[in-house]
């Protein structure tokens, strides 16, 4: 998966990298997949856009606009990244781990109180 910009060098970038691992692992199975910023995501998430630069020379056939990987709120690009991550993992494993986690959650939430509740304790102590 590939998560980059939406320019002429974004996306060449990606294309570079797939080459390169295709060169590197002839002979195996590689699914390549630009994962952001997509066209979809940007008409989506009505991402903001500036002019592509034209001084690129990949720019020519690329078009007028282009859009920053950062563009995407922190919060989306996580849950997109989750989402090409569970594509991998079979829905019991995922959903056993997604309890592991909210247990572990829910441990560190009750250590931080005890030890801010004896931080209080000591001070007033």
């Amino acid at each position: 998966y590939h998560f980059g910009d939406h320019d002429p060098s974004g996306v060449n970038a990606g294309e570079k990298i797939e080459e390169t691992l295709r060169a590197m692992a002839p002979g195996a199975e590689i699914h390549f997949e630009r994962a952001a910023v997509t066209e979809a995501q940007i008409s989506d998430y009505h991402l903001p856009t500036r002019p592509t630069k034209t001084t690129d020379s990949r720019a020519k056939d690329f078009g007028a606009v282009s859009v920053e990987l950062d563009a995407i709120p922190a919060e989306t690009l996580r849950l997109l990244t989750e989402e090409v991550i569970h594509r991998h993992l079979p829905r019991d494993q995922l959903d056993q781990l997604l309890i592991v986690e909210a247990d572990e959650k829910r441990l560190l939430h009750g250590l931080v109180g005890l030890i801010n509740g004896s931080q209080v304790e000591d001070a007033d102590g």
